[in-house]
């Protein structure tokens, strides 16, 4: 497949170059066109069937974000026919590619207070706005009761280091699912709980700009919990555990400064574990389909099932 043709038959530009930055789960491209101005392309593996519908909405709210806050995010460059998304076809694969502005923002070298605080803080501020928007459709993934004991459960069942567990893990694993989910049902889903988050924040996902930190990388967002999208990042900081307390500290005092947080200590264990859930849900499946996952991502989903067997 010629990116070069791919690319020019679907939007307005000319290209002069074309650099191949990532190739792990998706294909990512720095384009640069005749004006010099730069893009990046990303090939998903999802097809557009699948991905298109949620693609279109997510990149209409996070329009909406940049619109409404200070910070800036990235956003997809409508093709000629004015959709975000449309469907390539890689090595008899349909997959999805969208076209972003360059963003030549670093992401962040290490965890710290003090960016962490900054993060919380634009967190706060997304959930707070996210709050206020209409979403146009319900075509998104959403993280509930019903996503956790039927969708994910049954992919963890199908998957061969479910088989590889004992019975009793097995047991312990299926009985923590059905905790987690009664635990999701118990929190409601209303508009000041409940809407489109990020949902895969990590550290190469969270970039340095000019007021602060930004976040890229929302081709994974989600209808979820607000707060989920704060297990997801604790879980992160389970890598890091001599500074754990003190990045938790300052994520949670950055969050708090700009959206009211009422939550326990069990609360965000809870999230965490449910952050557990989609990573390996999210693995599994793409072992399932045969597509390319290095062994530390495996490895990575296995830990997370064990966490989620050892809650208490």
């Amino acid at each position: 497949m010629k990116i070069i043709e791919l690319v020019e038959s679907y939007y307005e530009i000319r290209i002069s170059k074309k650099k191949l930055i990532q190739n792990i789960d998706d294909q990512v491209f720095l384009i640069t066109d005749k004006d010099n101005k730069k893009y990046k392309f990303k090939i998903i593996n999802d097809p557009t069937s699948i991905k298109e519908n949620q693609l279109e909405i997510i990149t209409d709210w996070i329009q909406y974000l940049d619109d409404n806050l200070e910070t800036t995010f990235p956003k997809a460059i409508k093709s000629k026919i004015g959709k975000y998304s449309f469907e390539v076809n890689e090595n008899q694969q349909r997959k999805t590619g969208v076209l972003y502005e360059w963003l030549d923002w670093p992401v962040i070298d290490r965890y710290t207070e003090k960016n962490m605080e900054k993060l919380g803080a634009l967190l706060g501020e997304i959930h707070k706005f996210t709050e206020k928007y209409h979403i146009r459709s319900q075509r998104v993934k959403t993280v509930n009761k019903n996503w956790i004991i039927d969708d994910a459960l049954k992919a963890f069942e199908n998957s061969e280091i479910f088989i590889n567990l004992t019975k009793n893990e097995r047991s312990r694993l299926i009985e923590n699912l059905h905790r987690l989910g009664e635990f999701l049902e118990s929190q409601k889903y209303e508009r000041s709980t409940f809407g489109l988050i990020h949902s895969d924040i990590h550290r190469n996902n969270i970039v340095k700009e000019s007021k602060g930190v930004s976040l890229i990388d929302f081709d994974d967002s989600l209808m979820g919990h607000y707060l989920l999208d704060m297990g997801v990042l604790l879980n992160e900081f389970a890598d890091d555990p001599d500074n754990y307390e003190e990045l938790k500290t300052a994520l949670l005092r950055g969050y708090r400064s700009r959206r009211e947080c009422q939550l326990t200590e069990q609360d965000l264990e809870m999230f965490r574990k449910i952050g557990d859930v989609l990573y390996a849900e999210w693995i599994i499946n793409l072992l399932k389909e045969d597509k390319e996952v290095n062994q530390k991502k495996v490895e990575y989903s296995k830990e997370a099932i064990e966490r989620i067997i050892a809650l208490i």
